[in-house]
């Protein structure tokens, strides 16, 4: 069988890494894979883990050139394309292709990674989805949206998404001792609602809980959140690492985990942190509690912050016009921040009350008895065959 994945390889995020993940475990499984890359480059680090000759670009006169085809006939080339490669499925990462119509070979499976909450009810969206044989969803939430807000009827299925144990996994701490470090990873952009954090941080220090954060990512806010942290002088108590190629050396300096999206359609970082032993405190929005269990892995707090009460906090601005899933009400919902009164709250609750290495626990229990990536990738490679 024939495997022809469609994604934009523009970074080395959650979904790139998913793909890269199954086309390698699968390399020995008498398929093929081959990627359509509707990026026109491919980056140093994604040469690192794949296969560059598995790697077409549609769009590109040449194939080791980066001169393209003007884009008023791109919609076409990308359907010649995929009907020259004859594949049996084709497998559409997080992303509305530009198709001028339904290519005349294979099955298309829309694979939901979290950008239909970005995507908007539109005619070149709605048209792509008219052409879809079925759809993967990485969450039930994920699923909810693409039914709720698209309406779509064909048949999905909703696989909970899953990552390898990381190598190193960080030992049980016994006791959290006289201070605590925070610690946050991913992209630093608006949707990430990374200011939480940092306020959560200054309110811990301020009821006299000795706290650290370190923020591991980059992105377009860094500058603006550096300001913000000199602004209410934590200086000494935030620490920006970057861009982290490996999260190791992330998760063994930090003792809960701040995630503070406003919308999040799993969270495989707040998986990984699971993995280490490390609580989790997070929005109850869209796929996250399905990844920690409030109470037992970690706590969730309804978001109540406006981005404007958030913006008057941290100056710090959220653009953002679509609408989120509530997994409490099985609706669509208006987006808000989480507040750093109820993050803080919990963490303090967490020490004083000497529940730590309870949620620590946990953690790990859970990861071990329902995180494996080799049945979730047999589990993949199934659901995707019975689209056929």
């Amino acid at each position: 069988m024939k495997r022809l994945h469609i994604i934009n390889l523009d970074g080395l995020a959650g979904t790139e890494k998913m793909l890269i993940q199954f086309v390698n475990s699968n390399i020995n499984d008498g398929d093929e894979d081959i990627i359509i890359n509707i990026n026109n480059e491919l980056s140093d680090d994604l040469i690192k883990h794949i296969d560059k000759d598995i790697v077409i670009f549609p769009y590109r006169i040449f194939q080791n050139k980066g001169y393209k085809y003007p884009s008023f006939i791109r919609k076409r080339l990308l359907r010649t394309l995929i009907e020259k490669e004859k594949a049996d499925l084709i497998i559409v990462w997080d992303l509305i292709p530009n198709l001028d119509k339904k290519p005349s070979c294979g099955k298309i499976v829309y694979y939901d990674h979290g950008n239909s909450w970005h995507f908007s009810k539109n005619s070149k969206t709605l048209n792509f989805f008219s052409m879809v044989d079925g759809c993967i969803s990485v969450s039930v939430a994920s699923q909810r949206m693409l039914q709720l807000k698209f309406n779509l009827h064909c048949p999905i299925e909703t696989i909970l998404n899953n990552i390898p144990p990381p190598d190193n996994i960080k030992k049980l701490k016994e006791t959290l001792g006289e201070s605590i470090v925070l610690g946050t990873a991913s992209r630093l952009e608006p949707i990430k609602a990374i200011g939480v954090a940092i306020l959560t941080t200054l309110e811990l220090n301020k009821r006299g809980i000795n706290t650290t954060l370190y923020i591991a990512g980059q992105g377009s806010q860094e500058a603006r959140l550096r300001a913000l942290v000199k602004k209410l002088n934590l200086t000494d108590k935030v620490i920006f690492m970057g861009f982290q190629q490996d999260l190791a050396d992330f998760y063994q300096k930090i003792d809960f985990y701040i995630s503070s999206p406003i919308t999040e359609a799993f969270g495989l970082s707040c998986m990984e942190a699971l993995y280490n032993g490390i609580p989790v405190i997070f929005p109850l929005i869209d796929g996250q509690p399905e990844v920690i269990k409030t109470g037992e892995t970690g706590l969730g707090y309804t978001p109540t912050m406006t981005f404007e009460q958030y913006n008057e906090l941290t100056g710090l601005n959220i653009h953002y016009n679509h609408q989120g899933y509530n997994p409490l009400s099985d609706k669509l919902m208006v987006l808000k921040v989480p507040s750093y009164i109820d993050y803080a709250d919990g963490i303090e609750n967490i020490v004083k009350n000497n529940e730590y290495n309870k949620y620590s626990e946990n953690a790990l229990r859970y990861t071990q008895e329902q995180c494996n990536y080799e049945k979730f990738n047999d589990t993949l490679r199934e659901k995707l065959n019975s689209f056929l």
